[in-house]
């Protein structure tokens, strides 16, 4: 038995298996969205509480996603995140994510503006890494708070989903 589910729904670098061959970043940012907005409507909605690495093409390199973000505007990003929010689906703050970057780059690095948008939309946030190992929850454990920093969110912005997720554990 599980306590919770989380899913993903961007795993694009399988190609010819989760998208065609051949999309472009538009066609990609599309996908995203459509994909995004559908679970948080989905007939099954109830069998899980959130998304690991949100509408991010995740598994490429910061630049590929970078070029894909640039096709999904800030009202896009508002839309995605308000169905979320009424779906009251947790969304991952994945710290590979950012780790990816280089730090002098984050400023740089697109899919920020969907953490500074759920921050002021409201969001249901919870942290991850993505670590397949202990060396890299290491890594990523010792830059976490600098990435919390720069996209200025502090633990009062992780604190709701730390209690439910204890309250699912304590049932």
């Amino acid at each position: 038995m599980t306590d919770y589910i989380i899913i993903q729904h961007e795993h694009l670098h399988m190609k010819g298996f989760v998208i065609p061959d051949g999309y472009n970043h538009a066609e990609v940012a599309k996908f995203l969205l459509d994909s995004f907005e559908s679970l948080c409507v989905h007939p099954k909605r109830d069998l899980f509480v959130g998304l690991c690495h949100p509408l991010v093409p995740c598994c490429h390199p910061w630049e590929y996603k970078n070029e894909v973000y640039r096709h999904i505007t800030d009202a896009q990003i508002h839309d995605a995140l308000c169905a979320a929010k009424k779906a009251g689906i947790w969304l991952e703050l994945n710290v590979s994510e950012f780790a990816g970057v280089p730090e002098n780059e984050w400023h740089n690095y697109e899919y920020a503006r969907f953490f500074h948008a759920a921050k002021e939309n409201g969001n249901l946030l919870y942290r991850g890494s993505d670590a397949h190992g202990h060396a890299a929850y290491e890594n990523y454990l010792g830059i976490a708070d600098r990435i919390d920093a720069f996209l200025g969110l502090c633990d009062d912005d992780f604190a709701a989903v730390e209690q439910m997720a204890l309250a699912i554990k304590r049932k």
